[in-house]
């Protein structure tokens, strides 16, 4: 009998030189990896059509192989393309942090906040100090992105840098198993 999956996953992990492709099943009580794909890619964002025509067209044979369309597609970007700061903040809570980000961007980042999108974590280190890991990116990189992916009808879900996927990865999961190992 084939497996029923609530919600199929690709993620797309784009690095200087390469990109690796997993895509996951979400079952119940599980996350299944249903198939993986690697390979070598030029620097994209270098105004080469032909490397972003050979990168779209692998993504595209990889599905069209899986024969799979994914409910969601989440992309990690190299590490070089974000600003990522770890920073204590005093706050009396959780939504005082949050309402003090744009201040804080403004000290961590060297554009403007209205240039960038952002995202962050916060963990409590005492009873009015939070641990903040804040990652950010400049807008006109992540819609090149978004633009280029949108080629191919596919519809990003989520940007993000390979650390903060991990960071959530960890707080999600207290034991590994080797489907989750993928990610």
């Amino acid at each position: 009998m084939k497996p029923i999956y609530l919600e199929k996953t690709l993620g797309i992990d784009l690095r200087e030189e390469s990109v690796a492709l997993a895509l996951l099943g979400k079952q119940f009580r599980s996350v299944n990896s249903l198939a993986s794909h690697f390979f070598e890619v030029d620097r994209l964002q270098d105004d080469k059509p032909e490397t972003e025509k050979k990168f779209l067209d692998e993504i595209n044979r990889f599905l069209i192989n899986c024969g799979e369309n994914p409910d969601q597609i989440l992309i990690t970007l190299p590490r070089n393309y974000f600003t990522l700061k770890s920073f204590d903040l005093p706050a009396p809570n959780r939504k005082a942090v949050k309402s003090m980000i744009e201040f804080e961007l403004e000290r961590h980042c060297a554009t403007d906040h209205e240039n960038l999108y952002y995202d962050f974590k916060t963990f409590p280190r005492s009873e009015k100090m939070f641990r903040v890991v804040l990652v950010a990116i400049n807008k006109e990189i992540a819609d090149y992105y978004i633009t280029l992916f949108q080629r191919i009808s596919l519809k990003l879900s989520s940007i993000s840098v390979s650390s903060i996927v991990n960071l959530e990865t960890l707080s999600e999961y207290n034991d590994f198993e080797d489907s989750i190992a993928i990610l």
